[in-house]
């Protein structure tokens, strides 16, 4: 159900392919032909065992068949003539795609075509620390500081489902790469005292981005390097499990779900939960905003969703160490904007403050400034022109939700921090479900996803049956027609 209606139909076409095993080379294009016209799909997925020059006949009948994704042609030939020149330098075979390896043919926005990856064989993957096998694949949509990358824990322990990794690197020649890979490893080292202490069942545990490994001084060739430099770099790297779509891409993508108001504040509910405890824990995250809040269903089986806090490059210590000068303008506290080249302490109450401007975009699904100029020129001059912006804020979430709005206005977004409540404390109030509501609501939905799928067989089934019928009937016409 989390794929795209065009990876839908790329993984139902590469199965029909793949099931058609059989057929000689000099008849795959007749069979991609027939797939997309009797089939109706519209896309085309990795084919297996093709000859390179196959591949513009391929596009031109797709093309030709009026399947307007590859209208265009050029890049997806270009993109099928490199995937068959990798399988021919691999002894002419192309490896069977397994489940969610596809490659997918989307509509580019000035109209022309593209072919982005979903995964599947790379043949610049590396082997990291010889167990972590990293793809030049971006982990991020949005660009990182780092280079972040997917990758796969090879390691024969590992439950299959749980393989998919990201590999985050920090290049040791450079100081914030330096500073944010100790930043990372510090906190980690709390939230693990932290669950110790709290037992069983700790929410950090559940709630914050899990750390797989970390690796120190190792070398990786996908780091950029200056022409001076030998070809592989050492880096350090710290590997974490891979979830689904961010906040920030999910209330783009997702845009029927964030209009439920019990399923926002779920969301939101996890992130006050992980920053309650992240706080209770000694840390400060310092950099609260939707890229850094990640979804992830812990049974694949279940239509439970949970939003974990990822990316501890800026936290630091609470009250004790010094504010990172990274800083994300939209979603930072006005004393944050305002220190400029000052060092401030890091506070909960700054991340009190980003949590409600990360509450302000997900209710009103658009970010709380138009620009980080905007933000900066809105909160760090003054006191009264912040209060003046934050009120214009609050009057557009008041027509959303009044309870929210009083949220924002009374506990959250005020100016002054140590005004600002603290996150156990905005837990507290009515604003989130718990738990229980969220399992009460997602078996309700589950169940009506259920007899939703029941009914769709039940036409599929009714469908096959009249192409049965209407092809029998063609049968008897031409016999009719040559008697």
């Amino acid at each position: 159900a989390a794929l795209s209606p065009e990876q839908r139909d790329a993984r139902a076409l590469d199965a029909w392919l793949r099931d058609e095993a059989g057929v000689k080379k000099a008849e795959w294009q007749e069979v991609v032909r027939g797939c997309i016209e009797e089939e109706g799909y519209t896309t085309v997925a990795e084919l297996a065992e093709l000859e390179r020059g196959e591949a513009d006949a391929i596009v031109a009948a797709a093309a030709a068949s009026g399947v307007k994704p590859l209208a265009a042609g050029k890049k997806v030939s270009k993109a099928l003539a490199e995937a068959l020149e990798r399988a021919a330098n691999d002894g002419g075979t192309w490896p069977a795609v397994s489940d969610g390896d596809v490659h997918v043919t989307v509509a580019a926005d000035d109209g022309e075509d593209e072919t982005k990856a979903g995964g599947g064989p790379d043949a610049d993957a590396f082997l990291l620390g010889n167990r972590f096998r990293v793809s030049r694949e971006a982990a991020s949509p949005h660009g990182t500081a780092h280079s972040v990358f997917v990758g796969e824990d090879t390691d024969d322990d590992v439950r299959s489902g749980d393989r998919s990794v990201v590999v985050k690197l920090f290049d040791l020649r450079r100081t914030p790469d330096r500073a944010a890979f100790d930043n990372n490893k510090a906190a980690y080292k709390l939230i693990r005292q932290y669950c110790d202490q709290d037992g069983p069942g700790c929410p950090l545990e559940r709630l914050i981005v899990r750390r797989v490994n970390t690796l120190e001084n190792v070398e990786h060739p996908h780091t950029p390097t200056p022409p001076t430099t030998p070809p592989t770099t050492p880096v350090h790297a710290m590997v974490f499990e891979k979830g689904g779509r961010d906040l920030l891409v999910a209330l783009d993508k997702d845009f029927q779900a964030f209009r439920n108001m019990l399923f926002v504040k779920q969301v939101l509910f996890d992130v006050a939960t992980a920053l309650t405890h992240l706080h209770a824990a000694g840390i400060v995250h310092g950099d609260v905003k939707p890229h850094n809040v990640v979804s992830f269903r812990p049974d694949p089986e279940s239509a439970t969703v949970i939003w974990k806090l990822c990316d501890l490059d800026c936290a630091r210590v609470a009250d004790s160490g010094t504010v990172s000068p990274a800083v994300t303008p939209i979603y930072a506290a006005p004393e944050r904007l305002r220190a400029g080249g000052d060092r401030i302490k890091a506070r909960t109450s700054q991340d009190v403050w980003s949590f409600g401007m990360l509450v302000a975009h997900v209710m009103l699904r658009r970010p709380p400034f138009a620009s980080d100029v905007d933000a900066r020129k809105e909160l760090a001059s003054d006191d009264a022109t912040a209060a003046a912006a934050v009120g214009r804020l609050v009057k557009s979430v008041r027509a959303k939700s009044g309870a929210v709005a009083r949220l924002l206005e009374d506990k959250l977004l005020l100016v002054t921090p140590e005004a600002r409540s603290s996150m156990s404390d905005v837990l507290l109030q009515r604003t989130f479900v718990d738990d229980s509501s969220r399992t009460q609501q997602q078996e309700a939905v589950g169940a009506a996803f259920g007899e939703i799928s029941a009914k769709l067989d039940d036409i599929r089934d009714d469908t096959s049956t009249i192409r049965e019928d209407v092809a029998a009937i063609r049968m008897r016409l031409e016999s009719v027609a040559q008697s």
